[in-house]
């Protein structure tokens, strides 16, 4: 099994259904799975800190230190950014996997063109 998930983590070429998948099952699991690190912890953090705060709120319903309609406000604003990050999440995962390996062309161009109501400048980058 290790061998398994060792091997999947090292191909040269990421599969973009599998990275939306562990983007899915695990906050993060996507970016990891795409060496997009920094993206990975942002996203298991922000989705980690959503899910703790989901488990608190419940608790303060549970113990009734909070009202009803406070709760359920709560609720759904958390359940709105938690399925926006989700939705992030997945989208870059799959997105990183198909660019994963994506030969670069770093070149940076500048272009100063003069007309007739004064001067025009271009910025090209292409990748």
């Amino acid at each position: 099994m290790i061998k398994i998930l060792l091997l999947l983590f090292t191909l040269s070429s990421k599969s973009p259904t599998l990275s939306a998948w562990l983007s899915f099952l695990i906050p993060g699991g996507g970016q990891f799975y795409t060496e997009n690190y920094l993206k990975g912890v942002l996203i298991t953090g922000i989705q980690g800190y959503l899910i703790y705060e989901f488990n608190r709120i419940y608790d303060l319903k549970k113990e009734k230190r909070i009202p009803d309609t406070t709760y359920e406000r709560k609720m759904v604003y958390n359940s709105i950014w938690y399925l926006i990050t989700l939705t992030y999440s997945i989208a870059d995962a799959y997105v990183s996997a198909h660019l994963y390996n994506f030969e670069r062309d770093t070149t940076l161009n500048i272009s100063f063109l003069p007309s007739k109501k004064g001067f025009k400048f271009f910025l090209t980058k292409k990748f």
